[in-house]
């Protein structure tokens, strides 16, 4: 028989995974709009209408295409690029912050109190990216890529998966008691 914490639990993994999904659509369609306009001349001062056009007219007619092979949320094409990267970087802490969350509930669901190390996984885990970012530009050396790396492993079910392994082997093991 199916507790309701199963149950919730399952629920809530179902709905993380569907935010994790739609998460990563918009920001490839950011990170796909910021691309293509930046190669448009005065493209923050063209209309909705003509931005579509200008960038499905760069859209090239590959057999495959990462971008083109998801629907762009349109409402993007309301903002400039300016807007689009404020966006982009205003999105990044959202998405850590409600990952983080989802993992709490999650922990609170059950009963779990590892909550702590959770929270010391995401500081410790953004200091890290923050703090590669700052040395890379402090020393000329571009570190955005591994910077974003350790954001995106933050954006996601992940961080938490790996508390709930180490609960279950600490459990095992007898370190924890219910």
């Amino acid at each position: 028989m199916l507790t309701k914490k199963i149950f919730f639990s399952v629920l809530l993994v179902f709905v993380w995974l569907g935010f994790g999904m739609l998460q990563d659509a918009l920001k490839i369609d950011v990170n796909y709009l910021l691309d293509k306009s930046s190669v448009i001349s005065g493209y923050s001062n063209l209309d909705v209408k003509e931005r579509q056009l200008q960038i499905e007219s760069l859209s090239g007619k590959n057999d495959y295409n990462y971008y083109k092979s998801h629907r762009n949320f349109d409402f993007f094409f309301f903002l400039s690029q300016r807007e689009l990267n404020v966006l982009k970087w205003i999105a990044t802490p959202f998405y850590m912050l409600i990952h983080f969350l989802f993992g709490i509930l999650l922990f609170r669901i059950n009963g779990v109190k590892l909550g702590r190390v959770l929270v010391l996984i995401y500081v410790s885990g953004f200091s890290a990216s923050l703090l590669t970012y700052a040395f890379g530009v402090g020393v000329g050396i571009d570190m955005y890529a591994l910077s974003r790396r350790v954001v995106g492993f933050l954006q996601s079910i992940l961080p938490t998966l790996f508390v709930v392994l180490y609960y279950l082997i600490e459990k095992k093991n007898g370190h924890i008691k219910e």
